[in-house]
């Protein structure tokens, strides 16, 4: 898709996104951990990948993902029950909510005031796209979204939610931001329902410094549906471009919105 403005074309968003792409993979990067630096300065996709860390760096890249995977075995499991069937079991119901649970303390962000079974199984809906009924979105509610549609990588039709938590959006806001107002471009144009989330820590903590006006993205379920549909399309462009993606275990493979996420939220501290 071309945007018009003045009568002329000008960049589209693939190739913006290929431009971003380009300087997080050229850009020196280097782990920190409580304002001290931790690793050697790296470069490129796959090395940014293999040194994510969370909560601490004696977390890293395969633990969290042993840590992740089983959760996001199961909760697929659940998910077809509602695609399928319909409805969850009362037995259901509560393991959902007990992965939810387990999904929020594993992000630090348990304390959602309105946590329950009926609203665990509104947010999975909503993630799932069978419900546009109310439901609670967060930073914490993001992460159960992506919990709920984590086994849906690989279907070419659909992708799962990302994460789109403070870090995440911060680092892909951060770097839009500066090439969309090179291009004197309006965001809400170009990347509708993109913004940045707050957070505490890091260069977060004392706000971005941005120039142009971005969407309200915090509480927003349009926010999250756009940043998932935007790291898809960074996944994908990376994908096209042969580099590959370092595997939890060993080898490479195709990258993943996890693998893309995981770059991006240590991009964003």
């Amino acid at each position: 898709m071309n945007y018009q403005e003045g009568g002329r074309y000008i960049d589209n968003r693939s190739q913006i996104l290929g431009s971003l792409i380009a300087d997080i993979s050229r850009e020196p990067f280097q782990a920190t951990y409580r304002g001290r630096r931790i690793d050697p300065e790296i470069t490129g996709w796959a090395q940014r990948l293999t040194s994510y860390f969370w909560p601490s760096p004696d977390v890293d890249y395969r633990k969290t993902a042993r840590v992740l995977g089983p959760w996001f075995e199961e909760a697929g499991r659940l998910s077809d029950v509602l695609l399928v069937g319909g409805s969850w079991s009362e037995r259901e119901r509560a393991r959902a909510a007990e992965l939810a649970y387990s999904m929020l303390e594993w992000g630090r962000v348990t304390r959602q005031k309105e946590f329950s079974p009926d609203t665990v199984e509104r947010v999975f809906r909503r993630a799932l796209g069978v419900s546009s009924q109310w439901a609670p979105m967060s930073s914490g509610w993001s992460k159960v979204a992506a919990l709920a549609t984590a086994y849906l990588e690989g279907r070419p039709d659909v992708a799962p939610h990302v994460i789109w938590d403070s870090r995440v959006s911060s680092s892909l806001v951060r770097r839009l931001d500066k090439m969309l107002a090179e291009r004197q471009l309006d965001p809400k144009a170009s990347f509708p329902g993109i913004g940045p989330v707050a957070g505490r820590g890091g260069s977060r903590a004392h706000g971005l410094t941005l120039q142009l006006k971005w969407a309200h993205a915090y509480g927003s379920w349009r926010a999250q549906v756009a940043g998932s549909e935007l790291v898809r399309e960074v996944r994908d462009l990376l994908n096209a471009s042969g580099i590959s993606m370092p595997l939890p275990d060993e080898g490479t493979g195709k990258w993943t919105i996890r693998g893309v996420e995981s770059v991006l939220f240590m991009d964003g501290y």
